[in-house]
């Protein structure tokens, strides 16, 4: 049977990195953001993420992306095998990091607000809630949202790891360890990806 790994953070929290280090991972395929699910489950949509997963030629499959939390309680219930991998970071530096990344752009003020709306990007639109609050706001608030959410949902194939776990072998092997892999077959190698200007 196919296992399962789906990484989660709210963005700004080393995806890129770890989907590099599941994919350098024996018998594993491991991607970043390959589906554009919405913040509100969509159920067609997820079945079919699941079915495109699921039909990947390798015993486990990963793929990480800030918009699984809110398909966790169903893929539990779809793929009991499923581990979770949550990525934390401080969040202070996940808000600037966000405000640089999208700088002209606005993923997180609901459109119709009565505060400045910058362009919406429709596709990255989707996959966040949204609030009637101005965008440095409403992203601290979905920050907070996330991790919350996220808190309640540890238990024993759900577990938040900080960032500091993808920079150090101990870490790393922690992360691997947890999402099913022996200790003589992991890879570990770390990556330091998707950087932009201020971020450490």
């Amino acid at each position: 049977m196919k296992s399962l790994v789906i990484g989660l953070g709210s963005g700004r929290t080393g995806s890129q990195s770890l989907s590099a280090l599941m994919d350098a991972q024996p018998h594993c395929i491991g991607t970043h953001e390959s589906f554009h699910m919405p913040w509100d489950v969509d159920l067609e949509q997820l079945d079919k993420a699941m079915d495109n997963l699921l039909s990947r030629d390798a015993p486990l499959i990963a793929d990480i992306a800030c918009y699984w939390l809110n398909y966790v309680p169903l893929i539990r219930l779809m793929h009991p095998n499923t581990k979770f991998i949550c990525i934390y970071r401080d969040e202070e530096e996940i808000l600037g990091s966000f405000m640089r990344k999208t700088w002209g752009r606005n993923h997180w003020t609901r459109q119709g607000s009565r505060h400045k709306v910058e362009k919406h990007d429709k596709r990255h639109y989707l996959w966040f809630p949204h609030y009637d609050l101005p965008k440095k706001d409403a992203c601290r608030k979905y920050i907070r949202t996330y991790y919350s959410l996220a808190a309640c949902m540890v238990g024993d194939d759900f577990k938040i790891f900080d960032i500091s776990s993808l920079n150090t072998v101990e870490g790393i092997k922690s992360i691997l360890t947890f999402a099913g892999i022996p200790e003589e077959l992991q890879v570990v190698q770390v990556f330091h990806e998707n950087i932009f200007p201020g971020d450490p």
